[in-house]
């Protein structure tokens, strides 16, 4: 047993290492031989090697922000890599160490947040679910899924009809035909996050639950497959991942490592697909398999905008200039959005760093009501320079840090749903977008936290009551 987990881990770190060899070699070859290059394999090794590691060893927790946001952040700081070429040299070797700068950080505020941890995540016992807080959970449940179908239902009358929300697809259209609407919530979203919940409570209780939270998620994803809308299904499948891992059974390193490569490749494919889904879902999917054959490196995540455009707004700016220091105009505007009709009320007035980008660099696609993201080093340093990038960095990895490491000191179901309802935001969506769009969702994804808190409070209020 010994000799095949060392042959394992030997393997797949011989293999990490060869990759990490091929990957300095291609970037001397990109970039040629000067500090481009070593800063192109440090963020790559900064990056992944957490991952590797992780994934070599069984006391280490995979799913934990000090593996997950290095990696994630890796890709898409080196997502624009094949387009620095069209700029100039002093504007490519900023750029590389900038986002090297806020990996930098982002480990260093990961890491002080998790210095006081003395249990090790892979020996975390979750208590017992008692009566009580099943109750809750069920109850949650039910109300995000009451709560999911006032959204939907808005969602659809919005755009006229469930058959135009099929057809009017994951591009611009969809945007536009929002803003003169009002929808409640984030749709299919909320529900199943929903389904999530229902299908862990029945895991835990070993009720017909799980079967009907199931049923419930594949009526929602056929839908949201249909449209296109890829982080619509990703997101809540990571909030059901985190719920059983830390809530019931940790799921293995090397299986969980398993599922983050196939992932990738896989939401790569479904991207491709998703230009021949006029044509159906499934012809879309054959359709996509010869051209994946012939070029295996379309699944690469560099190889689509959703890794390439969001850190191209860094080498725009230091290329072209910004719209000079903003002194934190854009982080006002993250405020004042989450505060409800408020931010729609004033929207016109607030500075919004991605609108700004679209309407200087790319205005047919704001005309279009398309979007490329936004880095959020980008967002950084144009509101306080590299100091910016440093603080803004450390926060977003000290407070996804303390988030994990308060579950990990004291598990509990409130500190479960919280980091379920931040992991998937700060890992994936919060690397692409402004802070404004970042708090958005962040919010949105924390209303099981809150309801389960709210009823909680309730109900202890009316158990102390009646006494």
């Amino acid at each position: 047993m010994m000799g095949r987990g060392f042959t394992s881990s030997f393997f797949l770190g011989t293999l990490f290492y060869l990759l990490l060899g091929i990957l300095a070699v291609a970037a001397v070859l990109i970039v040629g031989p000067d500090s481009k290059s070593y800063l192109v394999v440090g963020i790559a090794t900064f990056g992944l090697f957490p991952f590797v590691r992780a994934s070599l060893r069984r006391s280490e927790d995979l799913l934990a922000p000090s593996v997950l946001l290095p990696l994630t952040y890796a890709l898409y700081a080196l997502g624009p890599i094949s387009l620095l070429g069209n700029f100039s040299d002093q504007a490519q070797t900023q750029y590389l160490f900038l986002q090297f700068w806020g990996l930098l950080a982002l480990r260093v505020g990961i890491s002080a947040a998790s210095k006081r941890s003395k249990v090790p995540a892979s020996n975390i016992a979750f208590p017992p679910l008692s009566r009580r807080w099943g109750m809750l959970l069920l109850l949650t449940a039910f109300g995000m899924l009451a709560g999911a179908s006032v959204s939907v239902l808005t969602l659809i009358a919005s755009l006229g009809s469930l058959g135009q929300y099929l057809e009017i697809g994951y591009g611009g259209d969809f945007y536009l035909s929002l803003r003169s609407g009002f929808v409640i919530g984030i749709g299919f979203q909320w529900w199943l996050l929903g389904t999530g919940l229902l299908i862990y409570y029945g895991i835990r209780r070993s009720t017909i639950a799980t079967a009907f939270g199931l049923v419930l998620s594949m009526l929602a994803v056929i839908v949201i497959l249909k449209t296109g809308r890829r982080h619509e299904f990703l997101f809540p499948l990571i909030y059901s991942v985190v719920l059983i891992n830390y809530g019931y059974k940790r799921i293995p390193s090397l299986l969980i490592a398993t599922g983050v490569l196939l992932g990738i490749a896989t939401m790569q494919y479904y991207a491709l697909a998703r230009f021949f889904l006029a044509q159906g879902f499934l012809y879309s999917l054959f359709q996509t398999w010869p051209m994946v054959v012939k070029n295996p490196y379309l699944l690469l995540p560099w190889n689509t905008n959703e890794f390439k455009m969001p850190g191209a707004s860094l080498i725009e700016v230091l290329e072209y200039g910004g719209p000079g220091l903003l002194y934190g105009a854009s982080y006002l505007t993250a405020v004042v959005s989450t505060i409800p009709f408020l931010g729609r009320l004033v929207s016109g007035s607030l500075f919004h760093p991605n609108n700004w980008r679209l309407e200087t660099f790319y205005p047919e696609i704001l005309a279009a009501g398309g979007g490329l993201g936004f880095s959020p080093v980008t967002e950084a340093f144009i509101n306080f320079g590299y100091v910016g990038i440093f603080v803004h960095l450390f926060l977003y990895g000290y407070i996804i840090g303390a988030i994990y490491n308060r579950l990990i000191r004291r598990p509990s179901v409130s500190r479960l749903l919280l980091y379920a309802g931040s992991l998937p935001i700060f890992m994936l969506h919060g690397m692409r977008v402004e802070s404004a769009s970042f708090i958005y969702l962040w919010v949105r994804y924390l209303v099981p936290w809150i309801v389960f808190g709210l009823l909680n409070v309730v109900t202890e209020s009316i158990r102390r009551r009646g006494e």
